[in-house]
C-alpha cells in the first residue's frame, strides 16, 4: 500500500511513463522524477536567487537569453547578467548569440556538433553550460553530468532543478537540431565546504 504522497505520485508518473513511453529503450527519453536532492548536488549549484525565469515578449521567449543569465551570474558576474536581461530578449540563434557575446567583449566557447566532450568540460571546470532541447526549440542550463545522469536547470521552472537519464538528456540534445551548447569563460564561484 502507498502512504506517501510523493511515492504515489512517482508510481502514477511510472504508469505513464509505461503507457505513452512505449519501451524501455524510449523511456531513457523520459525525465527521471527525483526526490529533492539532499545529499547529492549538480557540481553548478546556481542559488535560487541568481536564477532566471523566462520571460516572453510577444510570445517569442526568451530561454536563451534567461539560461545566459543564469550562468553569467553563477560565474561571478551578476552586473553583466543584469545588464544582458535588460539588453536582450525575444529568441535567439548560435550566430546571432555570438555576435552579442562578441560584441559585449565576453569571451565564450561553444559546440554545434554534438561533442559531449564540451559538456563534459563545461561542468568538469564548473562553468555549466547553455544548451538546446526540444527539437532545438528550447534552451536550458546543463548544472550536472555524470555516468549516469544530466541535471538541468529550466528557465521555465527556476526554482527546481531536474535529473535526466544521461542517455537520455544526450539523446535529446542530439536531435535539437543544430546540437548547440555555449557556456561564457569565466571562473566559477569556489566549492562550497561540507559540513
Amino acid at each position: 500500500m502507498i502512504t506517501d504522497d510523493y511515492d504515489y505520485f512517482l508510481a502514477c508518473v511510472a504508469a505513464f511513463l509505461l503507457l505513452f513511453c512505449g519501451q524501455v529503450t524510449q523511456a531513457d527519453l523520459c525525465f527521471v522524477p527525483t526526490k529533492p536532492f539532499k545529499d547529492l548536488q549538480p557540481v553548478v549549484d546556481i542559488p535560487d536567487g541568481y536564477r532566471q525565469q523566462n520571460w516572453a515578449p510577444y510570445g517569442e521567449g526568451s530561454c536563451v537569453h534567461a539560461s545566459m543569465v543564469m550562468i553569467l551570474r553563477w560565474q561571478g558576474h551578476a552586473e553583466l547578467a543584469d545588464w544582458w536581461r535588460k539588453s536582450f530578449n525575444g529568441g535567439e540563434y548560435p550566430d546571432t548569440m555570438n555576435q552579442k557575446l562578441n560584441e559585449a567583449g565576453i569571451s565564450f566557447a561553444e559546440t554545434r556538433d554534438g561533442d559531449v566532450d564540451f559538456l563534459e568540460w563545461a561542468i568538469r571546470t564548473r562553468r555549466g553550460a547553455c544548451v538546446t532541447i526540444m527539437g532545438g526549440a528550447h534552451m536550458v542550463c546543463l548544472v550536472g553530468l555524470d555516468d549516469q545522469y544530466a541535471w538541468i536547470l529550466d528557465n521555465n521552472d527556476p526554482h527546481n532543478i531536474s535529473r535526466w537519464t544521461r542517455k537520455g538528456f544526450l539523446n535529446e540534445w542530439h536531435n535539437s537540431g543544430h546540437q548547440w551548447a555555449v557556456t561564457p569563460v569565466f571562473d566559477p564561484p569556489p566549492r562550497k565546504p561540507k559540513l
